[in-house]
């Protein structure tokens, strides 16, 4: 149990705590994420704190160096996956070619909009929800629901069919309904004890969101890659923390 903790941590965190990387790949993947949930408590702890370090500036302050950190924490691999996803998946050209477009390093047009708008959108739902006195409840929530959700589509979608194993292949391989549970478990542990039935609506949004745009790129790409993976996790935390700031049945309708 540790050890696939561990592996997650390394995968999903820039943070050099987590000790050497395994030389498997694939089996190292497989372990780490049912794992991927309690990863991102951890993350979100770490944003908590933050927040309360700097609780003397003003909310949109605040939510800039959150999003900031939260990109740092992650070494940026999901905000990439998001900018690659959009240049490939809006790209106006066939399936096949549209995997390879996410396979360029170099940033399109597509790519930069994303990315200034999923910051921008992250901003913005921080910056409304760091109003709230259980702001921290929800910074530790955010990134352990949007983490599992990478999981969800996981199990949900295929992955393209190409010649070499990446790691969309790597982490869905083994996939199994108790492994998707199993990941969800520590995220609604910590909401039940946290914030309680008030989860439910931003975490529902947070799934429906997830579920649409993965549906859509896998209907331009033929299945999901693992950059897709991360610009679901990102869309997904848009959608949670989103909801539960600004809408009238989540954070402040309580």
């Amino acid at each position: 149990m540790l050890h696939g903790f561990r592996e997650a941590g390394r995968f999903l965190t820039a943070l050099p705590v987590w000790g050497r990387a395994e030389a498997d790949f694939c089996g190292s993947m497989r372990r780490a994420v049912p794992y991927f949930g309690a990863v991102g408590l951890v993350i979100g702890c770490l944003l908590a704190g933050l927040n309360r370090a700097v609780h003397f500036l003003p909310p949109a302050a605040s939510a800039w160096l959150v999003v900031g950190a939260s990109l740092l924490i992650s070494g940026g691999l999901h905000i990439d996956g998001l900018a690659d996803s959009a240049d490939g998946v809006l790209a106006p050209a066939a399936a096949a070619r549209r995997v390879e477009i996410m396979g360029d390093p170099r940033l399109g047009a597509f790519g930069v909009t994303a990315v200034i708008m999923a910051v921008l959108g992250l901003h913005t739902a921080y910056s409304g929800l760091l109003r709230s006195h259980e702001a921290c409840s929800w910074l530790v929530l955010a990134p352990g629901v949007s983490r599992w959700s990478m999981v969800l589509v996981m199990y949900l979608f295929p992955r393209p069919k190409r010649k070499e194993r990446g790691m969309a292949e790597a982490a869905g391989s083994g996939l199994s309904p108790l492994k998707v549970l199993f990941c969800a478990a520590a995220p609604a542990a910590a909401a039940a004890a946290l914030l309680g039935w008030q989860v439910i609506l931003p975490w529902a949004a947070a799934v429906c969101v997830s579920a649409g745009s993965a549906a859509f790129m896998a209907s331009r790409l033929g299945g999901l890659t693992g950059d897709t993976y991360g610009a679901v996790q990102v869309l997904s935390e848009i959608a949670f923390v989103f909801w539960a700031a600004f809408f009238p049945l989540g954070l402040l309708g309580s």
